[in-house]
């Protein structure tokens, strides 16, 4: 249909060549939004090394499919597939540029996206700030961003907790001087969701707050995913 679309304006003479190329990317542009509606929905992470992005990704699929350590261990997109969703665990920004190269490339492909920051840590580091401001930049645009993003603190039993408020405060500021609007923080704990699992104990799973992601993950999945897309576009063209 589009080569005959495209043939028909060529017979037209009186259309010239900067309007049939702009016809033939718009062609192009439907033509990769119809493949991508075919796709499952993609979810990435976004985070430095020992971020636990991983550790999360195997909470939230139930299995321990993603590799984890002490060191870095994720040096490629490592994908994980379910019947609708597609897992995407990305290497840790501040290990090399070739890594954040490659986390990026997951990044604009992907539909949905786990900012992940390990609290300990205490608020965004430089590496975090940059990224998030680049991603701003390129977008253009906080609000979908943060339509199209889940901000997870993780490891939060591993601190006093009388400091989780305090560092969240401190988180929730840092990201506002960035996106210049407030966002909902996901706050959880791995290693509480696993032992509840063990000790087949709803409490802990629910003290864990991986729940909680499970929950706002499948909300944002209801959303239209024509539309979510669409709004995108205009980000991955600027490629």
């Amino acid at each position: 249909i589009e080569k005959d679309i495209l043939k028909l304006l060529k017979e037209q003479n009186y259309i010239d060549v900067e309007t049939l190329n702009e016809v033939e990317n718009l062609l192009d542009i439907i033509k990769e939004e119809e493949s991508k509606e075919l796709r499952k929905m993609q979810v990435a992470t976004i985070g430095i090394y020992n971020a636990g992005k991983s550790t999360l990704l195997n909470s939230l699929v139930d299995k321990k499919v993603f590799e984890i350590g002490d060191v870095p261990t994720t040096k490629s997109l490592d994908k994980y597939e379910t019947n609708d969703i597609i897992y995407l665990d990305t290497p840790g920004l501040n290990a090399n540029d070739e890594d954040t190269s490659v986390a990026y490339d997951g990044y604009k492909n992907s539909d949905i996206f786990l900012f992940v920051s390990n609290i300990q840590s205490g608020g965004l580091n430089i590496s975090e700030s940059n990224y998030l401001k680049m991603l701003k930049k390129l977008i253009g645009n906080s609000e979908l961003l943060i339509q199209n993003t889940i901000f997870v603190l993780t490891n939060k039993d591993q601190i006093d907790e009388t400091e989780v408020d305090k560092v969240v405060t401190e988180y929730k500021s840092h990201i506002k001087d960035i996106l210049e609007t407030d966002v909902i923080l996901f706050i959880c704990d791995s290693i509480t969701y696993e032992t509840g699992k063990k000790r087949n104990s709803n409490e802990l799973i629910e003290d864990s707050g991986i729940l909680l992601i499970k929950e706002e993950l499948a909300k944002k999945m209801k959303e239209s995913v024509s539309n979510k897309r669409k709004e995108r576009l205009s980000f991955t063209k600027k490629e």
